[in-house]
């Protein structure tokens, strides 16, 4: 995940992004989490399935705040729960 969140630091006119079942994880998730508010066209994220827990999924909703053209989010099968 450290390396796709350098990677995603490059990408900065992405519109579509699938990680789903790819097993971030919390540290994995913390990690993309500031890269992803540099996705500043980003319309579509997929988190499918990735053990994303409550502390990760605020990391996450952090950044995503900065993303305005956001349309699409997938994150069930994460076991984010309500505190999330």
């Amino acid at each position: 995940a450290k390396a796709i969140a350098q990677s995603l630091a490059q990408l900065k006119e992405l519109k579509h992004l699938a990680l789903y079942g790819n097993g971030i994880g919390p540290e994995g998730a913390k990690a993309i989490a500031p890269s992803l508010a540099e996705l500043k066209g980003l319309k579509h994220l997929d988190l499918r399935g990735n053990y994303i827990g409550p502390e990760d999924a605020k990391a996450i909703a952090q950044s995503l705040a900065q993303l305005k053209e956001l349309k699409h989010l997938a994150l069930y099968g994460n076991g984010i729960g309500p505190e999330g």
